[in-house]
């Protein structure tokens, strides 16, 4: 299923890119309301994981904001 996601540019300070972010997960919240009618537990678990690679990056963001946000942060993983 394509979600017509935003792209997030280059060249965004992180406020703009917060936004992105945002309006991803009305994007998101659509599409996962239309995959709960439909049924589609595949879509839902692609919406799942996308739904938490925008938190992860909105939380980054936040943190690079208020100045939380430390170097090891990137290295979760």
């Amino acid at each position: 299923m394509n979600y017509n996601l935003i792209p997030f540019p280059l060249d965004i300070t992180p406020e703009e890119a917060l936004k992105i972010v945002e309006s991803n997960f009305i994007i998101l919240s659509g599409a996962s309301m239309k995959a709960v009618v439909e049924h589609n537990t595949e879509t839902l678990k692609d919406i799942r994981n996308l739904s938490e690679q925008l938190t992860y990056i909105e939380h980054s963001l936040k943190a690079a904001l208020d100045g939380t946000l430390i170097d090891s942060d990137y290295n979760l993983h």
